[in-house]
């Protein structure tokens, strides 16, 4: 869902719009983050749990330091429009491929 409201930012107006896509990226980017600790927490032993719920932390976290320059480095050279639809594509193909795996690993 988060792919698509991030695309959305290419057509809504200045303005309202813009806020109202900002509020809904930061409603969906952490809406998920109580199942998911929840699921890391169910799927993994006891004495692994610690570790992989920092790496989960980490990577929740410092993705964002890291990802923020490359999307800014995008925007510079290729534009607004550019950059936002390959921000989503990429967050949609991240979503299937971790979805895939998820799946597979329940069988």
């Amino acid at each position: 869902m988060a792919g698509i409201v991030i695309y959305l930012l290419n057509i809504v107006p200045y303005g309202f719009g813009i806020g109202a896509m900002l509020v809904l990226i930061g409603i969906l980017m952490y809406i998920n983050t109580t199942s998911a600790q929840a699921f890391i927490a169910d799927q993994t032993s006891d004495r692994n749990r610690s570790t992989v719920l920092g790496f989960y932390f980490f990577g929740n976290m410092e993705g964002t330091g890291v990802l923020t320059p490359i999307l800014g480095y995008l925007i510079d050279h290729l534009g607004f429009h550019t950059s936002f639809t390959i921000s989503s594509a990429a967050i949609i193909a991240t979503i299937i491929v971790c979805s895939a795996i998820l799946w597979l690993s329940r069988r």
